[in-house]
């Protein structure tokens, strides 16, 4: 049995994927360390895994809330932000690194690869890692253009001097660092064909959903739904959730027609904007959003990869309102499968969001039979337990 490092960020879109990750591993008696940067939230205390943590230097990066929603729509402030994530933080990150891989001892890391402190810190310390993306990048086209390809562009160089300084030559894709082993990407060939372009070492593994309980459960008063109403279900993860006026008018546009609209809002959903909405509409902090994409007739979303994946899973067609990074690369996949629409939200008025939602919720929409067939690839392979399975060979001696 393996002694497996897994490495994240604390984003819920980057541990949840792995949570079946850790799960399947353990299930098959390997012994699973987490290390989860800056710190490990309180979801992990529920799994079974050893918390394993860096002392790393004090950071003041934004990491949610309006703040983040609203740093993102600022082009130069954006950049500024990848940059200082990707590369200025990771100098100071990579001695306390390799301490906590010296103290856990791993036969294998498998890291999130946008992770290059602890991609450097492991090959420092002569330990086989494997990337376990939390996006589509490793199959992303190679000439795809979009903000954040010309940003990693201006930053390639200095990406390339960050890992030159410890002997290393690495191969990047979007913002991916590629391992020479294994790429795992949470999809299926089914979904991405008609544009995948896959990194060299990828393997498409499925979804990944977890075969026991998360950790993250919220309450949820399940008596307020209408199960009579097509239900729309609405989600821009937990990063940029601050959305008022994306949320205010898909809320205006849903207020006349026959469905319930329930928004997964964050911090908003103790605000006078939340109590301020039409009585068919619905705003939690946090929704349990596996079962409500099961009972969902209609998915609105930013296109965060992990939203993606479990709307795939769900077989619930897609309304993609992609606002930064690999959201757009991912809003491309869909609209390519079909199985969803890519439509800007913040640029449309209520009347266009409400033709829109009515054309998707039509009985003969186009999008319905992809996500349908969609549905069956995914259900079809258990993500999770294959990149378990993948991850344990790469620590094999």
């Amino acid at each position: 049995m393996a002694r497996v490092l897994l490495a994240s960020t604390a984003e819920k879109g980057h541990i949840n994927p792995l949570v079946g990750v850790a799960q399947r591993l353990l299930e098959a008696g390997h012994e699973v360390g987490w290390l989860c940067l800056p710190r490990a939230p309180e979801q992990l205390k529920a799994l079974k895994v050893e918390r394993v943590s860096a002392d790393l230097p004090a950071h003041d990066h934004v990491t949610g809330g309006e703040a983040l929603a609203r740093l993102v729509r600022d082009g130069a402030a954006l950049r500024r932000w990848i940059a200082g994530l990707l590369v200025d933080a990771v100098p100071g990150q990579i001695e306390p690194l390799r301490h906590a891989l010296r103290h856990f001892g791993p036969d294998v890391v498998a890291t999130d690869p946008m992770l290059y402190g602890v991609i450097i810190a492991a090959e420092l310390e002569g330990r086989p890692w494997a990337g376990i993306s939390s996006s589509l990048n490793p199959l992303a086209p190679a000439n795809f253009d979009c903000e954040l390809t010309r940003t990693l562009g201006q930053l390639e160089a200095a990406r390339l001097k960050l890992f030159a300084a410890h002997g290393l030559s690495p191969r990047f894709k979007v913002s991916d660092c590629l391992s020479p082993s294994l790429n795992v990407v949470f999809s299926t060939p089914e979904f991405t064909r008609e544009i995948g372009e896959p990194a060299p070492a990828t393997q498409q593994v499925g979804p990944s959903i977890p075969p026991q309980a998360r950790g993250d459960e919220p309450r949820f008063d399940w008596k307020r739904l209408d199960f009579e109403l097509p239900l729309i279900y609405a989600s821009f993860g937990s990063q940029i959730s601050w959305q008022p006026e994306i949320f205010g008018k898909l809320a205006g546009a849903c207020e006349k027609l026959p469905v319930q609209l329930v928004l997964s809002v964050g911090e908003l959903a103790a605000t006078d904007w939340a109590r301020g909405l039409p009585g068919n509409c619905l705003a939690v902090p946090y929704a349990p959003q596996l079962r409500l994409l099961e009972r969902a007739s209609l998915f609105v979303t930013h296109g965060g990869a992990n939203s993606v994946m479990e709307a795939l899973w769900a077989g619930v067609p897609m309304l993609v309102s992609p606002q930064c990074n690999d959201q757009f690369i991912n809003a491309e996949f869909v609209r390519r499968a079909k199985n969803g629409v890519v439509f800007d939200l913040a640029a449309q008025d209520v009347g266009a969001v409400t033709a829109q939602v009515q054309a998707l919720l039509d009985p003969g929409a186009p999008q319905l039979r992809p996500a349908a067939r969609l549905k069956e690839a995914y259900r079809a392979r258990d993500g999770a337990a294959r990149a378990a399975e993948l991850v344990a060979k790469v620590g094999a001696p």
